[in-house]
């Protein structure tokens, strides 16, 4: 049995792309664990799928980054007002 597996991310709307990554496994049916052969060819394949997937949807890095995104990036400031004790 050939197993064909394709991720497709993005939106056609608005003129929007498309990024499809596609790939193909070959189980052996007369095999007696053909069933879990396929469960662990199609959830590797879907993974690194997804990692090829990860790398076109992903802006180029700066130079120099070292993988740190401060807190205050990502996060809204929010102010707790004092407590009278």
């Amino acid at each position: 049995m050939i197993v064909q597996i394709t991720l497709v991310a993005g939106t056609e709307r608005g003129g929007g792309s498309q990024v499809e990554v596609e790939t193909a496994m070959s189980i052996d049916t007369n095999d007696p664990r053909w069933t879990t052969s396929l469960v662990d060819g199609v959830t590797q394949h879907a993974q690194e799928g997804a990692r090829r997937l990860l790398t076109h949807l992903t802006p180029p890095l700066p130079a120099g980054w070292q993988g740190f995104v401060p807190l205050a990036d990502v996060a809204p400031q929010i102010n707790i007002p004092e407590i009278d004790r």
